[in-house]
């Protein structure tokens, strides 16, 4: 047996080049928080990057689904994912043209970073006057350099981003429509699943390689910076670098595939491609006339609404789940990507087989696929609630610049927020702003605010054991969700007709990306800046947010997401409606020669219907 001409073989090895090119998003979500420190960035700003690739998806994704039925779709996938890994290279890059860390100059001489030189100790008043003026000069040459560095370091990630987002355009659609039109149809949704199953692991590895880089520090040097350290940045560009590689080499295999199986070849269909016109404006034409014979599917319309609205719930969380773990239950950042990690593994492959193999025993009518996705969003619907209450307690900071300065002859004209825990259980702004004379980088001593005058760096620990309950929520939360993504993947694939699924899968790619994944990300990052304390700007032009409001960012957030997935299931229950006397999809019928559906006479596919009703 031929290995390039089996479709399972070609599961497999699609699925393995997916692992690879979608880690690649889970490895800049993992590292949206060294990202930041490094360069500056608000939640808004990284926000946007996280959704920038999908103007570049957008733009290329209804003309690949288009032309889709005449390209080599396995060569065609295996030049995107080339492109996914020159997107992590360029990614990358602003860490050697753009980046430069504060600690360097202060460096020893035998390659260790001097982490003392960065803390700022109670210093009277009068010692600092005299420098004042050229103090300030410095700072402001500092900072206007810092700002051109942020500025070409912003450029280049938005850039590695649209290239990301144009490499993924083509895949969705192109692998679908290979799977259906080259093995049993019936067996679409399992085999689907089965690829959704192996590239979830690529969100895991994307996590497992942001917890293996988070333990290095960004200038690959030794330092006594812990990870919980707000000045602490891990190397964040070495998880782009060899994830981009893997993803070129994976690549490779796919152009191995025909473009049409032996078992499937249809002369028929070939001579049909070879009908199809060549003139720009005659094709332009065509893609119109047959998106509009797409959007005449009630049932496919008003599910892709709801699909968008239900996208934007997600992904305005999605991007920050590492930040929120981290700051919401004071865990350390690689704990957390390796918890992200082993979770999305288990939740998504579980959810997607098992969507997959429901789909696929069960006769699966358009209602049934609808009332499906409606029982599975209302489940997910009541874990959000839970996870509303699932949290932690703010933790006070005392001795908060122009608050209750308790060290009166400090000169602390820092703002960087550097936490300390005192002898007495209670957060301190800095040591400065405690009035810690001496120390080393990680205890402090002679702290005239402090009850004993000792104290260590990072926060107090608490006794929230809220963190397990949220994982086991979340996980099965993230499980049911990838069970209700297999029928509403059918929807579009099966509602606008066996002729158009191409762009049918295309049109719904391009909506959710515009409608759902654009506006998501910077919602979100929008909504954990308003909750953000206290702005560091100590060591960046930029100011990035060192400490949250936990209490407000959990409600808001949550509630947020609640108030989408409840509009997105009444949504999903007009569809229903519209659903309810349909017993089959159009191209059941077709395979079975007959000739009306619902009582109405057939039509050929992309033709319009004035009683369109499936």
């Amino acid at each position: 047996m031929d290995v390039f001409n089996n479709i399972s073989s070609f599961v497999v090895v699609y699925g393995l080049m997916s692992l690879f090119s979608w880690s690649l998003y889970t490895v800049t979500v993992s590292q949206t928080p060294n990202i930041e420190r490094a360069f500056g960035l608000s939640s808004a700003e990284s926000g946007w990057l996280l959704t920038i690739w999908e103007i570049g998806y957008v733009l290329c994704s209804l003309v690949a689904s288009y032309f889709g039925p005449r390209a080599h779709a396995p060569r065609v996938m295996a030049l995107a994912t080339i492109l996914t890994g020159i997107s992590g290279f360029v990614f990358a890059l602003p860490h050697f043209v753009a980046y430069k860390d504060s600690n360097t100059e202060s460096g020893k001489g035998n390659g260790s970073l001097d982490d003392m030189a960065r803390i700022d100790f109670c210093v009277n008043q009068v010692s600092v006057d005299n420098d004042s003026e050229l103090a300030t000069l410095s700072e402001d040459t500092g900072e206007t350099m810092q700002f051109s560095r942020k500025t070409l370091a912003y450029v280049l990630f938005n850039i590695g981003m649209i290239l990301q987002g144009v490499s993924k355009a083509p895949c969705y659609p192109y692998s679908s429509q290979y799977v259906d039109d080259n093995g049993d149809k019936k067996k679409t949704g399992f085999y689907v699943g089965a690829i959704s199953s192996i590239a979830i692991f690529g969100l895991a590895l994307g996590y497992g390689v942001g917890s293996g880089v988070g333990n290095i520090y960004v200038t690959l040097q030794d330092t006594d910076l812990e990870p919980t350290d707000t000045r602490y940045i891990g190397a964040w560009w070495l998880a782009f670098i060899g994830v981009g590689a893997f993803s070129v080499l994976m690549s490779v295999p796919l152009f191995k595939f025909p473009r049409r199986m032996k078992s499937f070849q249809d002369t028929e269909q070939k001579k049909e491609q070879r009908k199809i016109p060549t003139n720009l404006k005659t094709e332009m034409r065509q893609v119109v006339k047959t998106l509009l014979s797409v959007a005449q599917s009630p049932v496919y319309t008003i599910t892709l609404i709801a699909a968008c609205v239900q996208i934007v719930s997600l992904s305005c969380f999605h991007g920050f789940v590492p930040k929120y773990m981290t700051t919401q239950f004071s865990v350390t950042p690689w704990k957390v990507n390796i918890i992200l990690g082993v979770s999305s593994i288990l939740a998504f492959s579980i959810g997607c087989l098992v969507g997959g193999v429901l789909t696929t025993r069960w006769k699966m009518s358009p209602f049934r696929n609808v009332l499906m996705i409606i029982v599975m969003s209302i489940i997910v619907l009541l874990f959000l609630i839970i996870n509303t209450f699932m949290g932690c307690s703010q933790q006070d900071i005392f001795n908060v610049p122009g608050n209750d300065m308790a060290a009166t002859n400090c000169d602390c004209s820092t703002t960087e927020f550097l936490p300390i825990c005192g002898e007495d259980d209670r957060n301190y702004f800095s040591p400065c702003h405690a009035g810690c004379i001496n120390g080393t980088s990680k205890i402090f001593s002679n702290c005239s605010a402090i009850p004993g005058g000792d104290a260590k760096i990072g926060l107090c620990s608490t006794d929230c054991k809220t963190m397990l309950p949220y994982c086991i929520v979340t996980f099965l939360m993230n499980m049911i969700d990838a069970v209700g993504s297999i029928p509403t993947f059918l929807v579009f694939l099966r509602a606008a007709g066996e002729k158009n699924k191409s762009l049918a899968l295309g049109l719904s790619a391009a909506a959710t990306a515009l409608l759902g994944w654009l506006p998501g990300p910077v919602l979100g990052g929008k909504i954990v800046d308003s909750t953000c304390m206290f702005w560091n700007t100590a060591s960046t032009a930029a100011k990035y947010c060192s400490f949250y409001n936990i209490e407000s960012l959990r409600f808001k957030i949550h509630l947020l997401m609640i108030g989408l997935r409840s509009l997105s299931i009444l949504i999903l229950c007009l569809a229903l409606f519209k659903a309810r006397k349909l017993k089959r999809w159009s191209y059941e019928d077709q395979m079975k020669g007959t000739e009306e559906i619902q009582g109405q006479p057939m039509v050929s596919p992309g033709e319009k219907e004035k009683n369109h009703d499936y």
